[in-house]
């Protein structure tokens, strides 16, 4: 397949050259905020008209054309992103790139500074369908039964839709939410679930309390097809996505997270800059899921106890939760798929995040 993208690209490089001169000044005006890096300003020219373009920027030194299958240009997209040309094409097969993801990273980018209230109604909705993009997870080993889990972490956007309200300490529309409980993530898969037209999966108490006792009370009927949080078994088989990888996609840290300095060794430093990013901005996994390494760490339903492989889940063993995925403030070492940490359901701090889950 690289090799079909580079000759594509050289094709596309010659053509290029051919008809550098009969280049419109809109194009090159596009070209230009892109490649200094103005993507808001960039994508306040085109957001909207969704008449978007037919190839793709790599780093000023060419462009990739898309073939007219939607899906496979969104996968070329979804990977090299960081910029579009303008050769313009239908509307039908621009819309089928947006509902594919093919935009998201270039969205996640453009919207990182913004904040949610004060967006306007059409970009909220493009970045809550954004945030809801969900992936197939197939059954396997550790999993008797096939569900969707999310694509990317809870982005403040679409928590600040259902729950009218944002906690999170690093501001922005696509960055993932965060200072959110255990009991602030089953309360919200909840809310979620009636707005989506699905039945609940979890059964509490009214009212609602961010109380470690109110936690261990929290049922889960397994018939729903509403959102909840993912088990431990779940996230760490979707994290390795049928590969013998120490990072979720990538025997290398930087690839796919974001992660702090290393407090014992001063040569091992972080990536993340002491704080949050965007979703999407790191290589996915094999599965396509996006920040299971880093970034912050994701609520599990489990109590503490439980360990991979085990299909079962119990809320009422104690109140201390499973988090997995590792965050920006640690080191890369707890990036890991295989470590497992736990915080008490109570716990809101700016490292703890989540990401939901459904049956289909």
């Amino acid at each position: 397949m690289l090799a079909q993208y580079r000759e594509a690209l050289h094709t596309w490089q010659q053509q290029m050259a051919r008809e550098r001169r009969a280049w419109s000044r809109e194009r090159a005006n596009y070209i230009d905020l892109i490649s200094r890096g103005r993507i808001e300003e960039f994508w306040g020219l085109i957001i909207g008209e969704r008449s978007l373009f037919s190839s793709l920027f790599i780093e000023s030194k060419g462009f990739l054309h898309l073939c007219d299958d939607v899906q496979m240009s969104a996968r070329v997209l979804q990977r090299f992103g960081s910029g579009l040309s303008l050769a313009r094409q239908s509307d039908d097969f621009v819309q089928g790139l947006f509902d594919a993801g093919a935009f998201d990273r270039l969205l996640s980018t453009g919207f990182a500074k913004s904040e949610y209230a004060h967006l306007r109604e059409d970009e909220r909705q493009m970045l809550i369908e954004m945030s809801l993009r969900r992936v197939d997870i197939p059954m396997g080993a550790a999993i008797s039964k096939a569900f969707q889990m999310g694509r990317y972490l809870c982005t403040q956007s679409l928590y600040a839709s259902v729950m009218g309200e944002n906690p999170s300490h690093f501001r922005g529309a696509t960055r993932p939410v965060e200072r959110v409980s255990w009991c602030d993530a089953i309360l919200f898969c909840n809310k979620l679930s009636v707005r989506e037209g699905r039945e609940p999966c979890y059964a509490f108490s009214e009212p609602f309390e961010n109380d470690d006792d109110w936690s261990t009370a929290v049922m889960w009927n397994r018939e729903a097809n509403g959102y909840r949080l993912p088990t431990a078994t779940e996230w760490e088989y979707s994290a390795k996505a049928h590969r013998d990888l120490p990072y979720a996609g990538s025997n290398v840290a930087d690839e796919v997270g974001w992660y702090g300095d290393d407090r014992f060794d001063e040569k091992q430093k972080g990536n993340s800059a002491q704080k949050t990013h965007p979703v999407a901005q790191k290589k996915a996994n094999a599965f396509g899921l996006y920040d299971m390494s880093g970034n912050v760490d994701e609520w599990c339903f489990d109590n503490f106890n439980r360990g991979y492989g085990s299909e079962e889940s119990d809320s009422t063993y104690s109140p201390w939760r499973l988090k997995r995925g590792g965050n920006w403030r640690l080191s890369s070492w707890f990036s890991r798929i295989s470590d497992s940490r736990w915080n008490d359901a109570s716990y809101r701090g700016n490292v703890q995040g989540f990401r939901i889950v459904c049956s289909g």
